[in-house]
C-alpha cells in the first residue's frame, strides 16, 4: 500500500503543479492566539479512526511545516465564525456536498478518485471511499503544506481531480468499453442478496462487486431489507417484485433483465453461484471490447454442471428423516459423559449419542437428549434435578474429516443461558478407532481449532476465532505441555485487532433461523452470517499457518450450567429445558481448490470402507 500511495503522490504532484496558477491566492493568516485561520472540519456522522487520522495528517503538516502554533480540528456540528475551513470527507457543509457531486459528475467509476476544490472560504478534500480520502490528505499535505510558498500555490478557483485511467478499453477505439442495461452502465448497479443466503452463493455476488470496484466503481452489496436503489442486480430469492415471479428449478438458473434490475436466480445454492459466475463471464467480455447492452426482458438460461473448477456438495444432512443418522454423527472423544462440576454444585453430563446410552439409563428426570423432528436435528440442554444438568454434543469424528471449502449451517440457536457452539478441529487423531477408519496415523505437532460460532449464552451476539495449539517438549524430548495462540496472539475474543471477531445482531439470534458459514482455503478463512462476511482471517503472515492445511472434523451441541463458561445459570430466572435446532448442514468443495474429504463407515459397524472424495488431491493429515 505504501508503494501505491507513493506512486500516486508522485504522479499527481507532477500533474497538478505543472497546471494553471490562475486566480487569487488563498488567504494565509494566523489568529492573535497563534492558531491558523483555517479550521479543519471532518464529518460528525459515520466518522471512524481512518477519517480522523486523515484529518490529523493535514493538521500535523500545517503545524510542523507552516510555523503554526495550533490548528482547530472539529466535526461539522461545530460552527466556525470566520468561515475559513479545510473540509475533509463527506461533511454536511454545502460546499462539501457540492464538491462530492462534482467528483461523481466527472465519471461514474470514481472510487479510485479524489478531489481538492477551493470554494470561497472552504478548501474541500473528499473521495467516495476512506482509502482514497487518506491518499488525498497525504497528497494535500505534501503539496500545499510543505512550506508557506507551497501554500501560496493554492488559488481561489483551484480544482484538482485525481482520476487514474481505470476500465476496459477497446483496442480499435481506445475508448472505455462498458456493459449496459437499458443504456445504463452496469458498473452503477448495486448487488442485492436475500435476508438469508449461503456464503457459497453470496460469494458469487461478491466476485461481481470486486470486479467492478477494481475498475474504479463504487458498487455496494447489501441485504434486500437494508436499502433499495434504482439499479440493482438481484441475486437469489430476493423479495423485490422484479424477482418474485422468476422461477428456477434444481440445477437450472436464469439471468433476466426486468426494468432496471438484473435478476440472477438458481434452483439451489450451486446453480445460483453458477449464475453469478456466468454473469461475471458476460461482464468480462468487455475486456475484448464486446460489452453488452441488454434491454428489458433479455434472458440468459443455463445449468450448473459439475467440473474440476466448480464447487460440489460433498457432505450434507437435511434431517428429513425420523432419527439421527449415525452413519454421519457420533461421539467426540475429546469430552466424556461426566463433564465435570455444575454451577449449582452438582454434575454436568454430556450425552454424545448411542455411545452414552448405558450411562444415560442411570439418570432420571430428562427428556430425549438428541432427536430429529420437523426437518431439524434437535440438541437439548436440561436441568434434570436441583443440581445436575444434561447437555448434548455430536461430531463427525470417526465418520467424516475434511479440508477446505464452504460449510453452511442453517440453525436456530439455543436461548440464553444455554450455549451453542460450531467448531472444527483435528486434535484427537491418535485414537485407535480414528486410525482404523481413516487408514493413516495422524500424529500432529500442531492443531487448528476453527471456532465458527460460540455464543457463550449471549442473546444478540456470538464470536468466531481461529486458535492454534501445539505440543511443547523439554530439552530431553519429554512432553512439557501445550502452546496456544489465536488471531490476536492470545486466547481472548477482545483486544486490538483489525478483524471483528464478535458479531452483534439487532434482534435475539434464538428467535429465528440464520445461516452460519465458514469459507476455508489455503490462504484464508472467512466467517459469515446470512451471506455477509464479518470476519476475514488471512493467515499468510501467521507463523503457524501450516496447521491450517490439516484435515478437521466438525463438532456441535448445546451446553448449560458450566461454572466457568458462558452465562451463569440461575434457578429463579431460567428455564429447565432449552433446544438448539439445525435445519441443515452442507459442505461444498472444489477439486481445483485442493480440497479433501474422507468418509468412513458408520460408528456402530465393526468393519466397513472409507471413501476418499478427491482421490487426486494429497491427503493432509499430519
Amino acid at each position: 500500500m505504501k508503494k501505491i500511495i507513493s506512486l500516486i503522490l508522485a504522479v499527481v504532484m507532477v500533474a497538478t503543479l505543472s497546471g494553471c496558477v490562475w486566480g487569487n491566492g488563498v488567504k494565509f493568516a494566523v489568529n492573535d492566539d497563534g492558531t491558523f485561520i483555517y479550521h479543519i472540519v471532518r464529518p460528525s456522522e459515520g466518522t471512524n479512526k481512518n477519517i480522523v487520522n486523515a484529518a490529523k495528517t493535514v493538521r500535523s503538516a500545517i503545524i510542523e511545516n507552516l510555523g503554526i502554533d495550533d490548528v482547530e480540528l472539529h466535526d461539522d456540528k461545530t460552527e466556525n465564525e470566520s468561515g475559513y475551513e479545510i473540509v475533509i470527507g463527506n461533511t454536511a457543509r454545502k460546499e462539501s456536498v457540492k464538491t462530492l457531486e462534482r467528483l461523481k459528475e466527472n465519471r461514474v467509476n470514481c472510487s479510485s478518485d479524489f478531489i481538492v476544490k477551493v470554494t470561497g472560504k472552504k478548501i474541500c478534500i473528499t473521495a467516495v471511499n476512506e482509502e482514497m480520502l487518506d491518499i488525498a490528505c497525504q497528497w494535500f499535505a505534501s503539496t500545499f503544506c510543505a512550506n508557506v510558498d507551497s501554500w501560496n500555490k493554492l488559488r481561489d478557483d483551484y480544482e484538482f481531480i485525481y482520476a487514474p485511467q481505470i476500465g476496459v478499453t477497446s483496442e480499435e477505439e481506445g475508448d472505455v468499453t462498458v456493459n449496459k442495461v437499458a443504456d445504463l452502465d452496469v458498473g452503477t448497479f448495486n448487488l442485492v442478496i436475500p435476508e438469508q443466503i449461503t456464503l457459497v452463493a453470496a460469494h458469487g455476488a461478491k466476485l461481481i462487486q470486486d470486479y467492478y470496484n477494481a475498475q474504479g466503481y463504487a458498487v455496494e452489496l447489501y441485504h434486500v431489507g437494508e436499502k433499495k436503489t434504482d439499479c440493482e442486480i438481484l441475486v437469489g430469492d430476493c423479495s423485490r417484485s422484479e424477482s418474485k415471479d422468476i422461477r428456477a428449478e434444481g440445477d437450472n438458473y436464469v439471468i433476466k433483465v426486468v426494468g432496471k434490475k438484473i435478476v440472477v436466480k438458481g434452483g439451489n445454492d450451486l446453480s445460483t453461484r453458477a449464475a453469478c459466475d456466468r454473469l461475471l463471464d458476460e461482464i468480462k467480455k468487455a475486456e475484448d471490447g464486446n460489452g453488452f447492452n441488454w434491454s428489458d426482458g433479455y434472458v440468459l438460461n443455463g445449468k450448473y454442471e459439475e467440473s474440476e473448477n466448480t464447487y460440489k456438495l460433498t457432505f450434507n444432512d437435511e434431517f428429513n428423516g425420523s432419527a439421527v443418522d449415525y452413519s454421519k454423527w457420533g461421539k467426540y472423544p475429546g469430552y466424556q459423559f461426566n463433564g465435570g462440576a455444575s454451577s449449582l454444585g452438582g454434575t454436568r453430563y454430556l450425552y454424545r449419542g448411542p455411545t452414552d446410552n448405558e450411562n444415560l439409563k442411570k439418570l432420571s428426570g430428562y427428556s430425549t437428549p438428541i432427536y430429529v423432528s420437523d426437518g431439524n436435528m434437535v440438541f437439548t440442554a436440561q436441568r434434570i434435578n436441583e443440581t445436575d444438568f444434561l447437555c448434548t454434543q455430536l461430531s463427525t469424528y470417526n465418520n467424516m474429516i475434511y479440508r477446505y471449502g464452504y460449510i453452511e449451517i442453517r440453525s436456530k440457536l439455543g436461548e440464553s443461558p444455554s450455549t451453542t457452539s460450531y467448531w472444527a478441529n483435528g486434535g484427537v487423531t491418535g485414537n485407535a478407532d480414528f486410525i482404523k477408519r481413516f487408514g493413516i496415523e495422524a500424529k500432529r505437532e500442531g492443531m487448528t481449532e476453527i471456532d465458527i460460532l460460540e455464543n457463550f449464552g449471549a442473546t444478540h451476539d456470538f464470536a468466531s476465532n481461529v486458535h492454534v495449539w501445539w505440543g511443547r517438549v523439554d530439552k530431553n524430548g519429554n512432553n512439557a505441555g501445550n502452546g496456544h495462540t489465536s488471531i490476536d496472539g492470545n486466547a481472548k475474543y477482545t483486544g486490538s485487532s483489525k478483524n471483528n471477531k464478535k458479531y452483534v445482531h439487532n434482534t435475539p439470534l434464538a428467535l429465528d433461523y440464520h445461516i452460519y458459514s465458514c469459507y476455508w482455503d489455503e490462504d484464508c478463512m472467512q466467517f459469515a452470517i446470512d451471506g455477509k462476511v464479518y470476519l476475514d482471517y488471512q493467515y499468510k503472515d501467521n507463523t503457524h499457518s501450516s496447521v491450517h492445511r490439516l484435515m478437521n472434523y466438525f463438532i456441535t451441541g448445546l451446553n448449560m450450567g458450566n461454572p466457568s463458561y458462558g452465562w451463569t445459570y440461575r434457578k429463579n430466572e431460567h428455564k429447565t429445558y432449552y433446544e438448539h435446532k439445525i435445519d441443515y448442514i452442507r459442505i461444498y468443495q472444489s477439486e481445483a481448490q485442493n480440497s479433501q474429504m474422507i468418509k468412513a463407515w458408520p460408528e456402530m459397524q465393526e468393519n466397513g470402507t472409507r471413501t476418499v472424495v478427491f482421490k487426486n488431491n494429497p491427503i493432509a493429515l499430519s
